[in-house]
């Protein structure tokens, strides 16, 4: 009996599990001695995200230096400006390292990626709009059965998210802090490769914008250049009015992911308030494609793609920065020859393929017991 597929290597994937809690401890009275303890550290991080931006723009304001525009002297300002952002930088991650706990460090490490890919995305929004044409809105459905909404209500729905958010984070401050490290962890990791994934998508099949400020006869706020490409972080503020990013929708996207992460806040509650919660997250999420769509920010193909490719990006790195079915693989195919006691030559062999469970190759690790080499399964 011949094995001809031998088993595949196991691959280094670090633990991504929280340690072992008891369901009794999975929710906690709020502690507000852990919540200041852990409150300093939300304007470090804040600001970390910030010295991203910095970095980002003197790089390629650096990169895009035009000696027709700029002196030698603007040049020295901004090279040293990045040289020491770049040290600060390298600083604030080696006192994250030593400072925070491992679950927070990790959460923290997480939201900071998220900011790293909301800056390429907002590079990558930008270009869509340099390439972008006005046009005359396409046929949409959802506008047909949806009336336009007067222009001072169109941050309605940019409210809703924000205002659902928030109810999740309060929630979570009442989760073992642990569980609530993991959490949000997780949505750094998730929403980093969502909104990454509709920078790369979104300008590779450009639509005319439905949005007021992008039909014809309208003010012109693309970038000049390809230089203001790359330095214009007006979307990582909320104020830029871009247009052409439509495929898919990011803020639906965050919205799903959240929604999604949300069952964590009800986990050992009552399958009552379980449900309740869910309902009430359908009618959050039904509310905001509705004044979404309203207010002419994207077409009804924006949404609804949106809600399949983060329900899909959730379930693929919902545990791991890598795909689902590599660090946690359910079965491999085994095919084994064997001879069959016949007279026909033709029919001596045959081939048996089945199916064999194996181990997961991320293992689940405990505070107490994290080794280099406890990480290879």
């Amino acid at each position: 009996m011949d094995l001809f597929l031998p088993s595949p290597q196991s691959i280094l994937v670090f633990p991504c599990s929280v340690p072992q809690i008891d369901p009794a401890t999975y929710f906690e009275p709020f502690d507000i001695d852990e919540i200041k303890r852990s409150a300093p550290w939300v304007p470090v991080v804040i600001s970390f995200n910030y010295l991203l931006i910095f970095l980002w723009v003197s790089f390629f304001s650096m990169l895009f230096y035009d000696p027709a525009t700029e002196s030698l002297p603007h040049y020295l300002l901004v090279y040293s400006a990045f040289i020491a952002c770049f040290v600060l930088f390298l600083v604030l991650t080696n006192l994250f390292k030593r400072k925070l706990d491992d679950s927070l460090y990790r959460m923290a490490c997480n939201l900071i990626i998220l900011f790293a890919c909301g800056i390429a995305t907002s590079s990558l929004n930008n270009l869509t709009h340099y390439l972008h044409h006005k046009g005359n809105a396409l046929f949409d459905i959802g506008f047909s059965i949806i009336p336009e909404i007067p222009l001072k209500y169109a941050e309605t729905s940019d409210a809703i998210l924000v205002s659902y958010i928030m109810c999740c984070v309060v929630r979570s401050l009442f989760l073992h802090p642990a569980v609530r490290n993991k959490m949000w962890g997780d949505f750094g990791r998730i929403a980093s490769l969502m909104i990454l994934s509709k920078g790369i998508m979104g300008w590779w099949t450009l639509l005319p914008g439905p949005a007021p400020h992008c039909r014809p006869g309208s003010p012109d706020y693309a970038p000049q250049s390809i230089k203001a490409i790359f330095v214009n972080q007006g979307t990582m503020f909320g104020h830029a009015l871009n247009c052409g990013d439509l495929i898919f929708s990011g803020h639906t996207g965050f919205l799903v992911t959240v929604m999604l992460l949300s069952e964590e806040l009800w986990r050992t509650n009552s399958p009552a308030m379980r449900w309740g919660w869910r309902v009430f997250t359908l009618i959050v999420l039904v509310l905001f494609s509705v004044f979404c769509l309203s207010a002419r920010k994207h077409y009804s193909v924006d949404i609804i793609s949106a809600i399949w490719i983060a329900s899909l990006n959730f379930c693929t790195f919902r545990h791991s920065w890598f795909p689902s079915n590599i660090a946690f693989p359910a079965a491999r195919t085994v095919i084994v020859r064997t001879t069959l006691s016949t007279s026909d030559a033709s029919k001596a062999d045959a081939i048996i393929v089945s199916e064999e469970q194996i181990k997961p190759r991320i293992i689940h690790l405990s505070e107490g017991s994290r080794s280099h080499d406890q990480l290879i399964s």
